[in-house]
């Protein structure tokens, strides 16, 4: 039966290929030996949730390195100013991908900014969704609190390390 063979058939991976801050290609699959997981996280130049969560992403990116997660920071800022990406790569920490065409962001159906994909080893998505809940965007400004109730990303990167299944 054609249908089930289809159905058996494993997803393609994710790909995509960005040009970095550095004006270098970055590939989502290219250096996966060894890699537990991707993690990739939508920021926008021009929103104040993104310029909150800039840091946090930066150091998540850095922790969880050594484990074998690999963050790739994606600013899907529509027409997008250089300089204001390298800016928003210095509040990171990390590489900062350009999507001024909103291609990858809309590949993966992301409509807002601050929005985190984990990806296992497979390139199986496995978490869709918001970093945490310490940051919202409300009327006119960006809302703090001070700390997190939920912090989604981070509960679902150490479900996947500890057992490979995230909730």
């Amino acid at each position: 039966d054609r249908t089930s063979e289809r159905a058996a058939a494993p997803a393609p991976a994710p790909e995509f290929l960005l040009e970095s801050t550095n004006g270098e290609r970055v590939s989502l699959c290219a250096g996966r030996p060894g890699r537990v997981a991707s993690a990739v996280v939508f920021l926008a130049q021009d929103c104040p949730v993104s310029k909150l969560y800039a840091t946090q992403v930066g150091k998540l990116a850095k922790e969880y390195s050594e484990q074998g997660i690999a963050f790739f920071v994606v600013d899907s800022t529509a027409s997008s100013d250089a300089n204001q990406s390298r800016e928003l790569a210095k509040l990171t920490g990390t590489e900062m991908l350009l999507d001024p065409m909103r291609a990858v962001a809309g590949r993966f159906e992301v409509g807002r900014a601050a929005t985190a994909l984990l990806f296992d080893k497979e390139f199986k998505l496995v978490y869709r969704g918001a970093i945490d809940d310490q940051h919202t965007l409300s009327p006119g400004a960006a809302a703090s609190k001070g700390h997190a109730s939920h912090e989604w990303l981070v509960e679902a990167i150490e479900a996947l390390l500890a057992d490979g299944e995230v909730a």
